[in-house]
């Protein structure tokens, strides 16, 4: 086997130069896709997590104003200290 320079390769012309631009073309679209589907993924998990947190406060809130609920000893101290 005889090592190739790289430098020696002709990527630029010809049928090699079109492939290496079509190479290049289809990796940057793909790469773009993958970015805006990662961004996508993430700005999804935030809403449904944002939801969730608004969910359980609705759900607190709720259950609250149904009597449903006791203030344990540690929940107790810290609103008398707040009230202090």
């Amino acid at each position: 086997m005889i090592p190739i320079d790289l430098h020696e390769l002709n990527t630029e012309t010809g049928i090699a130069g079109t492939l290496m631009d079509k190479l290049i073309e289809h990796k940057s679209q793909e790469w773009g896709w993958d970015e805006a589907h990662l961004q996508t993924q993430n700005q999804l998990a935030e809403t449904a997590k944002r939801k969730l947190e608004t969910a359980k406060c609705l759900t607190a809130g709720v259950y609250i104003a149904a009597g449903h609920h006791e203030l344990g000893e540690i929940a107790l101290k810290k609103v008398m200290e707040i009230n202090q």
